[in-house]
């Protein structure tokens, strides 16, 4: 069942940089599912974030706020795994 949170996640995860969409259009299409309700709200939170920030703290792990640290490795681990 999709939630309003499912459908905002789904949302703002298309960014229009392909870097980042690689990323986070596949992890919103087929993992929100598999993770809790914390975790979509501190991923719709990150979401909430400028692309040049995410794009340092999920591909390069620069500067990355600790508060974000489980929600980003889940976003590597699966993009990861999806590409191996």
């Amino acid at each position: 069942m999709t939630t309003e949170l499912d459908k905002r996640i789904k949302w703002q995860s298309r960014r229009g940089l392909w870097e980042l969409d690689a990323i986070l259009v596949p992890f919103s299409e087929s993992c929100l599912d598999e993770i809790d309700r914390n975790n979509k709200e501190m991923l719709l939170d990150l979401l909430k974030n400028e692309d040049v920030d995410l794009m340092d703290w999920i591909v390069t792990g620069i500067n990355q706020p600790k508060h974000y640290t489980e929600i980003i490795d889940l976003l590597r681990t699966k993009h990861l795994e999806d590409n191996e």
